[in-house]
C-alpha cells in the first residue's frame, strides 16, 4: 500500500471486518500521544543529563589540573611609614579617668579649687578643649596638680595657654585658665 486513500479497504479486507468500540478508540489515541511524548522527552531524562554534567565537570578538573601554578617570590615584607607628627597620647588624662573623682585642682602661684562641682567643670573643659600643640619647652612655667579623691595626683608644667605632662606632650587649653582665672576672682 502506497497510498492513504486505499487505507480502509486495506484495514477491512486485513481485518474481516471488526470493528473497535469507544473506549477501544479512546485506548488506541491515548497510546498514539504517549508514544509521540515519549519521543520528545527522551532527550530530557535525568540520565543523559547527569552524564553530560558529569562529562563537563571531568573536563573542567582535567583542565584545571593541567595550568602551572606561579612559583612563590619567597617571603613578603611590607614597609609602612607614619606622615606628620606624631601624636603620643590622644589625651591629657589615661582611659578610665573619672572626673567625679577629682578632690582639687591647684595650679602653682595662682590658687586652688576645692569645690566638687568646680573641680569637674574644670576638668571637662580640659577633655573637650585640650588640643595637641607644638611646643619645645614652656618657659616660665608653674605647675597644674589635679588631686583625686584617692590621693593619685596628675602633674603638669603650665604657661598659658599650654600645658605639658611628664612625657613632654604638649596640649593647648586657653579655655582651661580663662575658666580658672573666673573661679580665682
Amino acid at each position: 500500500m502506497s497510498r492513504p486513500e486505499e487505507l480502509r479497504q486495506v484495514t477491512e479486507k486485513t481485518l474481516y471486518g471488526l470493528t473497535a468500540d469507544d473506549s477501544l478508540k479512546c485506548r488506541i489515541l491515548q497510546k498514539a500521544s504517549c508514544s509521540t511524548a515519549s519521543k520528545h522527552r527522551f532527550f530530557l531524562q535525568p540520565v543523559p543529563v547527569l552524564c553530560t554534567v558529569f562529562a563537563a565537570l571531568l573536563a573542567a578538573v582535567i583542565a584545571l589540573n593541567t595550568l602551572q601554578a606561579v612559583p612563590s617570590a619567597g617571603p613578603v615584607e611590607i614597609k609602612s611609614f607614619i606622615a606628620g607628627n606624631i601624636i603620643v597620647h590622644s589625651s591629657l588624662f589615661p582611659d578610665g579617668f573619672d572626673p567625679y573623682s577629682v578632690r582639687s585642682v591647684t595650679v602653682e602661684g595662682s590658687g586652688t579649687v576645692t569645690d566638687p562641682e568646680q573641680c569637674r567643670m574644670l576638668i571637662s573643659v580640659l577633655q573637650d578643649y585640650a588640643v595637641p600643640a607644638e611646643s619645645d619647652a614652656l618657659s616660665d612655667h608653674s605647675t597644674l596638680e589635679i588631686t583625686e579623691e584617692s590621693g593619685g595626683t596628675f602633674t603638669f608644667d603650665v604657661c598659658n595657654p599650654y600645658l605639658s605632662d611628664e612625657d613632654h606632650q604638649v596640649w593647648s587649653c586657653p579655655e582651661f585658665f580663662s575658666s580658672f582665672d573666673r573661679i580665682m576672682e
